[in-house]
């Protein structure tokens, strides 16, 4: 068995892996499930919206267009891609938007971590 938690993958629907309630079900389903902080890792079924929930955004986001949902695990890739934009919530093991992009080239490293986030906790409604 693989030990990094992005090694291994599951397609779970998106309203299954959603609720953290669902872990045990899940892990009979689909077997060796990874659960971070209670976020399960999951990627979603291909051709499913994969854009952060908008209504489920954590609170610490910067008011604004871009946003980081409740769904974050905390893996470091927004703060590394877009460092002046991300930062880490590390009392609560997520990441958020501590200011919106504020130039084409911010924007543009936003929008690569909302492409490449392994958890599709990046949103922008704009």
């Amino acid at each position: 068995m693989l030990d990094t938690l992005f090694d291994i993958r599951y397609t779970v629907p998106r309203d299954e892996a959603r609720s953290t309630r669902n872990a045990k079900k899940l892990l009979a389903r689909y077997g060796d499930v990874h659960v971070k902080k209670a976020k399960i890792i999951y990627s979603l079924t291909q051709g499913e919206n994969t854009m952060a929930d908008a209504n489920d955004k954590v609170g610490s986001n910067v008011e604004g267009s871009w946003f980081v949902d409740s769904q974050c695990i905390d893996c470091d890739l927004c703060r590394t891609t877009a460092p002046n934009n991300f930062q880490q919530n590390a009392d609560d093991g997520y990441s958020y938007v501590f200011k919106q992009p504020e130039n084409d080239e911010e924007t543009k490293l936003c929008q690569e971590a909302l492409d490449e986030c392994p958890v599709e906790a990046i949103g922008s409604d704009g």
